[in-house]
């Protein structure tokens, strides 16, 4: 994961979907819209730009994610190894109702990805 950058905890546009980041030790990373191969390199970049070192966990809300194609679950896939590389914990939370839940769980890939149905407490 890269250092930060100049945006800090902020709110950004990549094509058809928004990803707000926010919180330290806990960062949340909102990511609304469609994640496609149009926009998961913009959106991988900015997440890894936003990370800091003192970032314990970072929980990855999908919720409002209404497409998930395969450049964004690769993208997901390389946001967790990561984070795991850098020793934080992460967690990806998706209504079981979601677009994302079900692309992520017929891809097999849930226990890879931490898949979790709603973050909490328990998560953070």
């Amino acid at each position: 994961m890269s250092s930060p950058d100049e945006f800090g905890d902020a709110e950004t546009r990549h094509g058809s979907a928004t990803v707000s980041i926010s919180g330290s030790p806990t960062q949340v990373v909102r990511i609304d819209g469609d994640v496609d191969i149009a926009n998961a390199y913009d959106i991988d970049h900015r997440v890894s730009t936003a990370y800091r070192p003192q970032i314990e966990h970072v929980i990855v809300d999908l919720a409002d994610t209404t497409y998930l194609d395969s450049a964004g679950l690769a993208m997901l896939v390389r946001l967790c190894s990561r984070l795991a590389d850098a020793r934080t914990k992460v967690t990806v939370v998706a209504p079981p109702d979601s677009a994302a839940h079900r692309v992520i769980v017929l891809s097999g890939l849930s226990a890879e990805l931490r898949l979790r149905d709603e973050s909490g407490p328990t998560f953070t």
